[in-house]
This record gives structure tokens, sequence and C-alpha cells, in this order.
């Protein structure tokens, strides 16, 4: 095609000469460290997307009803330009730029964020499929698995035999002492206990969810080449996937958060599965007992997981009626097998209940923040926050970013607390109305990781571990890990390290892959399939309603379950069902 006929050259050139101004304002705005090459980039990226735009603007022939027709579109891509402009930002503002500068620099950096918002939209909504019902060989499971059982394993031999935090050890502890505690929930510590019946070595375990992780990973590739998606978004998407250091490192930690993350993602798949074709999903008895298995682990193995499965299938039942009746009935195994395990088992294994105070990390980390920052209070709301711990220990150990310093503190009364809930609630509830900004700007932090792609320079987050903690746990079991390669070791390391302070640790960048794939899903009017990230968002706003620290852990199926909803949106249901 050429490229606007006559007016082809000038057109290339003043793409140049723009995406050379944006490049520079974007790659400013994102780093302080600003190299050539990240300058060299940026243009390359400007640059191609505004030729692209202008080749996708010229085949459209600009016309004025299709201008008229897709102005959602631009504003969709404006509207996201803004929020990518603000999780962007981090500590920009503070980093000594003249007024004239920031202005210049925020200008650029928000129209190259917008041609790259609304080229990559551009290109999605001219990417989709129509939904095909090829059946391929179920081996194709393990052609798109191995490449991650591959790299996990390669990790695995790095790190031998996996990561156990303090939380792994405690739930190591209690599977030789059978005292179970449901500060971790139970059922995880049940799985790991199940895999030492083949091994009593981490190793079993991380074995075992290498396996289960890399399954999940080449189902997903398979289920959506079924589908009669590209074969390169696929492959791109289970790629990216085996190579993101996140999945590798994760799958060898013996963390509850691994598999939940894993489970929820499979329901997510499933769920497209079961809405594409209308139920008719469910006609094979295997995959009845596949979504049984996969949707009790989700209701088991974190203890909001339950809340997530039971509204999705309100909701679900809300949305679509009678029409998924399968899906409902389904279900009904689910609940009870997690009513039986929660109740009568708990019962009679005399499990430990958690700590109801564990719910209450927000309201904790609010007050802290009005205690801290010297907000409005009363004298007996001084008194009654000095019962829980004193008023010096809320000021000096007060982190924007995680409650962990507090809620851990020797000093700090659970007793207490646990006995006047009520008024602990209606006194946080007391200090929200009187320091509404304090408030306010201590929950954007608590959650920033759900909105904030770029963090500020002190924010505080949690991201992976490569050995087993060193503690009495560890010397009484006398676990430790063992160097196979070190030449491995190191290199693995180095790439893990590399990783840390970029994007990819940050739950942010995942949902504004979901939000915008959702975009797309609903402009092609597959409005049904808009449930399949349903979950997820559930998942998200439980976070946000509790969270406790910035750990990516918790935000680990944000990662996974964008790729999910990413290949969705290819998908054009118009035509056909597949049943």
């Amino acid at each position: 095609m050429i490229l606007f006929n006559k007016f082809a050259t000038k057109i290339k050139l003043f793409s140049l000469v723009l995406s050379i101004a944006l490049g520079s304002g974007l790659v400013y705005f994102l780093t302080t460290n600003v190299s050539f090459m990240k300058w060299i980039v940026s243009v390359v990226i400007i640059f191609t997307t505004l030729i692209y735009l202008a080749i996708s603007i010229d085949s459209d022939k600009l016309g004025k009803k299709l201008l008229l027709n897709s102005w959602y579109k631009y504003i969709f891509s404006a509207v996201l330009t803004l929020f990518l402009f603000v999780s962007l930002m981090g500590s920009f503002f503070k980093r000594g730029h003249d007024l004239f500068g920031i202005m210049l620099i925020s200008i650029t950096a928000c129209i190259a964020l917008f041609c790259i918002v609304l080229s990559v939209t551009q290109f999605l909504m001219k990417s989709g499929v129509e939904v095909s019902t090829n059946k391929n060989n179920k081996f194709r499971i393990l052609y798109y698995a191995t490449p991650s059982f591959v790299i996990f394993l390669v990790y695995l031999i790095a790190f031998y035999p996996g990561v156990l935090s303090p939380d792994s050890l405690d739930q190591w502890s209690q599977i030789f002492t059978r005292k179970f505690d449901d500060w971790h929930p139970v059922a995880h510590t049940w799985f790991i206990m199940f895999t030492t019946l083949l091994w009593k070595s981490p190793a079993a375990f991380s074995i075992i969810q290498v396996i289960i992780m890399s399954l999940i990973i080449g189902y997903c590739g398979y289920t959506f080449e079924n589908y009669g998606v590209k074969k390169f978004f696929i492959y791109l998407s289970v790629i990216f996937l085996s190579l993101v250091p996140i999945n590798a490192i994760y799958s060898i930690t013996m963390w509850k958060d691994v598999l939940y993350s894993g489970l929820l993602c499979l329901v997510s798949i499933y769920i497209a599965n079961i809405v594409i074709s209308e139920g008719f999903w469910f006609n094979s008895k295997i995959n009845g007992f596949l979504f049984v298995i996969s949707s009790v682990g989700v209701t088991l193995f974190r203890h909001n997981g339950f809340i997530i499965f039971s509204l999705t299938i309100l909701i679900s039942i809300m949305i679509f009626k009678k029409k998924l009746m399968k899906l409902y009935l389904w279900s009904v195994p689910v609940i009870i097998i997690y009513f039986i395990v929660t109740i009568p088992v708990f019962n009679i294994l005399k499990v430990t209940p958690s700590d109801p105070n564990e719910a209450l990390a927000i309201p904790t980390q609010q007050i802290a923040s009005v205690i801290a920052l010297d907000g409005k209070m009363t004298t007996e709301q001084l008194q009654f926050f000095e019962n829980i711990l004193p008023i010096k220990v809320w000021k000096d150990q007060y982190n924007p970013y995680t409650v962990d310093p507090l809620k851990f503190n020797n000093q700090f009364n659970r007793g207490f607390l646990r006995e006047n809930r009520s008024d602990f609630l209606k006194n946080w509830l007391t200090l929200c109305i009187q320091n509404p900004n304090i408030v306010i700007k201590s929950y954007l932090k608590q959650v920033s990781n759900v909105w904030q792609i770029k963090q500020f320079d002190d924010g505080i987050t949690s991201l992976y571990s490569t050995s087993i903690t060193e503690n009495s746990n560890s010397l009484k079991y006398g676990l430790s890990n063992q160097i196979i390669s070190a030449k491995l070791t190191e290199t693995l390391s180095q790439i893990l390290n590399l990783s840390r302070d970029s994007i990819i640790w940050r739950a942010a960048l995942y949902n504004v892959l979901i939000v915008l794939s959702l975009f797309i899903v609903i402009w092609r009017r597959n409005y049904k399939l808009v449930i399949v990230a349903l979950p997820i968002t559930l998942n998200t706003l439980t976070i946000m309603a509790a969270t406790p620290a910035q750990d990516f852990r918790y935000l680990y199926a944000n990662l996974l379950v964008s790729i999910v909803v990413f290949l969705v949106s290819f998908l054009k249901l118009e035509k056909h069902t597949v049943r």
C-alpha cells in the first residue's frame, strides 16, 4: 500500500520528527536514568505507532461516518492514557524539573502514550477471528506446556529443593505435628502433606506444582488454538508466560497464592468454554469433574476464594438466568465440599481458626496514618487505640505500604481488638470522617499495586525469595538449599535481580491489559464474555478491601488471567456458538 500517495514521504518525515519529540518526552517521564538506548527504543516505538495509525486511518478512508461511529474508541484511548499517565508517574514530579520542563515532558508523554494506546486498540480491533469448532489433539496441551515445564525445572535445579518462606515453614511444621492452623488455609497445607507421601522433601511439592502450572499454561494455548485465535498471539502468550521470571520462581515457591492463582486462571478458561458453548461444555463428565476440582481448590486455597466463587455463580445466575443451568448444577458439589471440609472436617481435626483481625488490615493502616500524621483525634479515641498499641509505636512503626510492622509488633493487643471489634470499627469510621484526606491517601498507597505501574520512590513491595528461610523450623527439619550448579544459580539470580525494578512486578500493568482487552470484547459486542474477567475482578476487589501489604503474590492471578482475557478479546461470537 502506498502511504497517502504523494504525501508518503512528507508523512514519514513528519512522523519521524514528531516521534523524536514525543519519544524524548516519554523516556524522560518514565525514567530518571536517561540513556541513549532508552531514547532510541522510545523513538522507534512512537515512530512505528504513528506510521501504523497513518496506514490504519488511510485504509479506513477517513470517512466522516467512521469518525462518528468510532468516537468511543478515541474516548477510551484518552481515558486509558490519562490513567497510564497517573499510574506511570511515580515520583516524577519530585525530580527537580522546573514548571516548564514538567509541562513540556508531561504533554509530550501524554501524546506519546495516546498514540501507543490508540494504535494497540486499533490493531486488536482488526485482529479478531470468528470462533471455530476445531478439536485438536489433546496432546497439544503438552506441546504448549513443554516450554514452561522445562524452564521451571531449570529454576528448580538452580534453587533446589524450592523456596520456603517463614509461612511455608510453618505449614511444613504442621504436616508433622498434625496441629493444623487455618492462619494459612489448611487445605493447602494438606496438599503439601500429600506431596510428602511421595517424597518427604519440598522438592516433591515443587515438581508437582511445576507440572500443574505448566499444564495450565498448556491448556490455555490449546483452548484458544481450538477457537481459531491466530497462532502468533497464542505463541506470544505462551512464550511470555514461560519466560517471565515471575512464573518461574513462583512455580517452585511454597505459597498458597501460587496454586490458588493458577486454579483461578484455569476456572476463568473454563468459564470462557462454558459461556461460548452455552453450557454444552459440561456434556463431557471429565470437564465437569475438572471444573469441580479446580473450583474447590479456589474456594479452599485462600480465604477469599469461596466469596469469589459464590459471587461469580450468583452474578452468572442474575445475568444468564436459565441459560447456564449446567454451570449452576456443577457448582453445587463445589459448595457442598467446601462446607463439609470447613465445618465437620475442621472440627474433627481440631483446626485452629484464623485470626479474625486479619480482615482489619486497611482500617488498622488508616488509623495508623491519622495517628502518625497528627490528624484530628479526640482524647477518647487516643485512649482507645492506646489499648491496642502504644501511641508512640503507632507513630514509629507506621509504614504506608504495609501493616505488618504494626500487627506483628509484640505489643499489639490482639485480645483487646478481638473483644472490642465493633468499637474499633466505630472509631475507625469516625476517624475517616474527621480526616478524609489522610485516610484516602493512606488507602491509595496501601493498594497502590492495583493501580500504580511505577511505584513511588518510597514504595515497598515484597516480590519473591530464592531460598529456604533459615529459622527454627528449617533447622528442626533439616531444610536448606543445595547448590547443584553454582553457575546456573548465579545466572538465574542475576536475571531475577534485573527484573526487580521493572514494571512486570506491578499488578497494575496486568490490570491495564485486562481493561484494554475487555474494551475490545465489548466493542465486538461479545458482552457475555465479559464474565470471564469476573473472578479476577472480584479477587482484586477483595484484596483491595483487606490487603495487609504490597506483596505481588496477592495479585499474582492478575498476571495469569490477563493473558486469558487478552486471548478472549480476539474472538467473534456473532455467527457461531461452539458446542
